[in-house]
């Protein structure tokens, strides 16, 4: 931050200084965040991460913002996830707190804030609300096709529950 003054000279001299009292803070807006990673997701709630901005425009970051679309592919996210208020770099949306909707695909940008003003939005970013699908069962041996230096194996199908 810096403080300034300045005068006036003329055919006749210099005249006053002016007052002191304005700062100039020399900084920018920060810079374009990397989008939210994903840290897990069920059925009922997302995990996300957020990194901070390589450079903060030389001011200190004051504010970040997660924003979120209503699940349908064709809005960007514009709405502010209410929820999150904490500037942590980590949050938790469930569909209580955050109204989202269990098998909707939804898209997630962020930005952070200094003195100056905000950074530009992440890229975007698309998570589903859903469980991750079961593991498999334990792979079977098929001796008759299984020879030499080959072993062929079988996986049962794994079924997905459609409810």
């Amino acid at each position: 931050m810096y403080r300034f003054r300045c005068r006036v000279r003329n055919s006749i001299g210099w005249g006053a200084w002016s007052s002191p009292d304005s700062y100039i803070i020399a900084a920018l807006s920060p810079a374009k965040p990397d989008p939210p990673r994903l840290v897990s997701a069920t059925s009922t709630e997302i995990t996300l991460q957020f990194a901070t901005p390589a450079d903060s425009g030389g001011s200190p970051l004051t504010l970040f913002e997660l924003f979120v679309n209503d699940g349908d592919d064709a809005n960007d996210a514009t709405d502010p996830v209410v929820s999150y208020t904490s500037n942590a770099p980590q949050h938790v949306l469930t569909t209580a707190a955050d109204g989202l909707e269990t098998g909707k695909i939804y898209t997630f940008r962020y930005r952070a804030t200094n003195s100056i003003g905000n950074s530009e939005l992440s890229d975007a970013v698309r998570f589903a609300l859903v469980d991750p699908p079961p593991a498999p069962a334990a792979p079977l041996l098929l001796v008759s096709q299984t020879q030499g230096s080959q072993i062929a194996l079988e996986w049962p199908r794994v079924v997905l529950d459609a409810g």
